[in-house]
C-alpha cells in the first residue's frame, strides 16, 4: 500500500488518519491514532502533502483556496496530541503551497495553547507575526485572525508569546488594521469586551499610557479607529 497516493477527495491516508484517529476523545484512542500517523511516517508517507479543498468535515469550506497539510487538518480536528506529534516527526510548520499557514488556522480556530506554542516554537523566527498572503488570505497576522475569531484562549496564548508584536497593522493595504481593531469588532459578540481587554492590558504592559492611546486612535484603512469600531459595535462600559 503506498502512502501516498490521494484518495477521492484529493487527500492521502496521512490527511485521513491526522483527522478521523486523533480527534479528542478517551486517552487510548487517542494514542492509537497517533500510533497509525506514526507508523505512516516510517513507511514513508510524506509530511507536508497539499490536499485541494480545505476541511473534510466541512462542507463548502472555501474550496482551492484551502490547502491543507496533514498538519492542517490535524488542527482542524483539534487533535493537540496529533499536532504535536507531527511537528515533532518534521512536519514544516509552514507546509509549502499550503494555504493559510497552519499558525493562523489554529488562531482562528481557537486551538489550545499547547498546540499554539508547539507551532511557534516549530515554526521559522518571527512566525507569530506572519502575515496571510496566501490566496483567500487578509494578509493579517495569527493575532488578529484569532481577534477577529472571538478565541480568547488562542488571543492569550497568542499574547504571552515572545517577540508578538501587538499594534502591527495587517499587510491588506484595504484593511489596514491592527490586532485592537479586530478585537474590537470580535465575532462572536459576546467576546469582545474580554479580547479587547487583553490586548490593552498587553499594550499597557509593553508601554505607556502614550502608546496605549495611540493604539486606541489609531486609524485603519477607511479611517475608523479601534475606539470608533468599540463605538459602533457598543461595548458597553463596566
Amino acid at each position: 500500500l503506498d502512502p501516498n497516493v490521494f484518495a477521492p477527495g484529493e487527500v492521502t491516508v496521512m490527511h485521513l488518519a491526522a483527522y478521523r484517529l486523533c480527534v479528542s476523545g478517551a486517552p487510548a484512542a487517542v494514542a492509537n491514532g497517533v500510533g497509525v500517523l506514526r507508523a505512516l511516517v516510517e513507511r514513508g508517507a510524506r509530511r507536508d502533502a497539499v490536499a485541494d479543498g480545505g476541511d473534510p468535515g466541512i462542507a463548502d469550506d472555501g474550496g482551492d483556496e484551502e490547502r491543507f497539510s496533514p498538519l492542517h487538518f490535524a488542527i482542524s480536528a483539534g487533535a493537540d496530541e496529533a499536532t504535536k506529534f507531527l511537528l515533532s516527526a518534521d512536519c514544516s510548520a509552514l507546509p509549502p503551497h499550503s494555504a493559510p499557514p497552519p499558525l493562523h488556522l489554529a488562531a482562528k480556530l481557537g486551538s489550545s495553547s499547547e498546540a499554539i506554542d508547539a507551532l511557534v516554537g516549530s515554526g521559522p523566527a518571527g512566525c507569530v507575526n506572519l502575515r496571510d498572503e496566501t490566496p483567500g488570505g487578509t494578509g493579517g497576522t495569527p493575532l488578529q485572525y484569532a481577534c477577529t475569531a472571538g478565541q480568547l484562549g488562542a488571543v492569550r496564548a497568542l499574547l504571552a508569546t515572545d517577540g508578538v508584536e501587538l499594534d502591527a497593522a495587517d499587510a491588506n493595504p484595504a484593511l489596514g488594521e491592527t490586532a485592537l481593531h479586530c478585537a474590537c469588532g470580535a465575532k462572536p459578540r459576546k467576546q469582545r469586551r474580554e479580547i479587547a481587554q487583553a490586548v490593552l492590558e498587553a499594550l499597557a504592559a509593553a508601554g505607556d499610557a502614550d502608546s496605549v492611546l495611540a493604539a486606541v486612535t489609531r486609524p485603519n484603512a477607511a479611517g475608523a479607529t479601534p475606539l470608533t469600531v468599540a463605538c459602533l459595535d457598543m461595548i458597553a462600559p463596566e
